[in-house]
Order: C-alpha cells, then structure tokens, then sequence
C-alpha cells in the first residue's frame, strides 16, 4: 500500500509519466479506500507493525433505549487478537492504551433535559462510581458525532468496553457504519 513520492518543485516540468503515476495513485487509494467502506476488505494479524492496536466499526444494534453496552460488527484491524468478536477489547500484555470511541449520530428527537453519557470503562476501574472516561451531552437534532478518548494503564487481561447512558429512556439513534472503537498501545 505504500507509493512513491513525486517530489515535485517549481522547476520540475510536468510530464505525462508523472501525471499518470499520480493518477494511478489516486485511483489505487480510491479502490483500497472503498473496499474498507464497504466491508469487502478483510486486514488480519499485521506483519512488520511498529505498534499494536485494533479498530472495529458498524454497531450491532443502532437504535435503542440506552443504557447499553455497545456490540460491534466488524474488525478493521487487530494486530493482537484485542477484539473479543462483540463488545471489549482484551489487552494481550501490560502497557499504555489510548483508547477512543467516535460516535455518529443519525438523527433523533432527543429531549432538550436528557442528559447522555459517551463512556469509555475499564474492568480494573468497576470498583469506582465514576468510568474511566466519560462524555455527558444534551443531545439536539443538530449533533453530528461525539469523540471520547482515554489512555488507561492496563495490565494482560484487562479489558475495556464502550457504553452510553441516559437519565431518560429516549431513543437514540447512531450511524452505525460510522461509529467506531479503537484502542493502540502506546508504551510499558
């Protein structure tokens, strides 16, 4: 998936090779970016990874009475077998995790008093009252998405999942294709 640069300057004449080197670049991002949009692209264990981490996306469930833990779909990536195929990621040794939850909105009659939580939990924090990172919002017609993010120490086993709560029983409705849960880690 890698390309070559073109490195082009004010001095450099523009040619028909370059332009159709770049065109091809162009048409190959294209395909590789609409294979992965539209789940036709499968990515397994990764070789040669710098770093370790996984991506999963489209919501199992999109329109629902919260609270809910929330199920995924699908895996864009796990370099080392994080995703437990539903609703949390395993952390395979100790270390430093950034952790994020992006969630699209796909329209709703939300009530101007409900408040919602975006929650990002971890089972070493259970114990407390409080997640371990969280996001409240009165929802209007008008929000498009919310991004709640947390880096969390966990050691092997540990897991973290993604929620979203309510002081009301307000359906709320999410993209589901667009919504997505990550996690990278980031050091020991």
């Amino acid at each position: 998936m890698a390309y070559t640069p073109i490195n082009w300057d004010e001095n450099t004449p523009v040619d028909a090779t370059k332009l159709g080197k770049m065109d091809s670049e162009i048409d190959s991002n294209e395909q590789r970016l609409t294979d992965v949009e539209n789940g036709t692209t499968t990515v397994g264990k990764a070789n040669n990874v710098v770093g370790s981490g996984a991506r999963v996306r489209a919501l199992i469930n999109s329109t629902f009475s919260p609270p809910k833990t929330l199920e995924w779909e699908t895996s864009e990536f796990d370099t080392d077998n994080y995703w437990d195929n539903s609703t949390k990621f395993i952390a395979p040794s100790d270390g430093i995790y950034l952790i994020e939850l992006q969630i699209q909105f796909s329209g709703g009659q939300y009530s101007s008093s409900s408040q919602y939580d975006f929650i990002i939990d971890s089972d070493t924090n259970f114990s407390n009252s409080e997640p371990t990172s969280a996001i409240r919002k009165i929802l209007s017609a008008s929000d498009e998405s919310i991004v709640v993010n947390s880096i969390i120490k966990l050691s092997q086993g540990n897991y973290v999942l993604s929620k979203i709560e309510s002081d009301s029983s307000v359906t709320i409705n999410l993209n589901e294709i667009n919504c997505h849960f990550a996690i990278t880690k980031l050091g020991i």
